[in-house]
Parts: structure tokens; C-alpha cells; sequence
């Protein structure tokens, strides 16, 4: 399953493995920059340039939606809630 990361598409080694790719191309894949990891054993998959093996994480998890990779409606949001802060800013001790 894909996740955002840093706004990145990202998936894992684990799903990496289950999408029927091995060990081996992985750390080919690695070693020859042919992908890049975000963060530990996180794929940023727009990094992967093998387009068979993108094709098999697609079969797997499915079509990868390239607007999304733009928007920023996924990200996290702070809204400030003016009821809770008017409360805290008029107690006292």
C-alpha cells in the first residue's frame, strides 16, 4: 500500500518483497542509483527508473495517481481552535 512521506510516494522493503521483486534486485537497484530511499528501507517509488519493476509494485498495489503527487490536500493541517484558546488564555490559578 503507498503512503506519503515527506511528500514522497513511499513503500517499503517488505512491500517491496510482496510485489514479487527480491532481495537481489533491491540492492542492485540501490547500488546502481536506479531508486532512491527516503528514510531507512523507504522507496520513494517516482525514484524507481526499472519501468518493469515499477510495473509489478502498480500490478500489486495499484495505478499510481500522478496528480495526487501534487496536491496537497493529503498533508497535515494545523487549525487553531479559537474556543480552546480562549479558555486557556482566561484561566487562572
Amino acid at each position: 500500500m503507498y503512503a506519503r512521506y515527506g511528500g514522497h510516494i513511499v513503500i517499503t522493503k517488505t512491500e517491496w518483497l510482496s510485489a514479487g521483486l527480491t532481495d537481489r534486485q533491491y540492492r542492485y537497484d540501490l547500488a546502481k542509483g536506479l531508486m532512491s530511499l527516503v528514510f531507512g528501507d523507504i522507496i520513494d517509488v517516482m525514484s524507481i527508473q526499472r519501468s518493469e519493476r515499477l510495473a509489478m509494485i502498480e500490478a500489486k498495489f495499484g495505478k499510481i495517481d500522478r496528480a495526487e503527487l501534487n496536491s496537497t490536500d493529503t498533508e497535515l493541517k494545523v487549525t487553531v481552535d479559537n474556543e480552546a484558546r480562549a479558555f486557556y488564555v482566561a484561566y487562572r490559578k
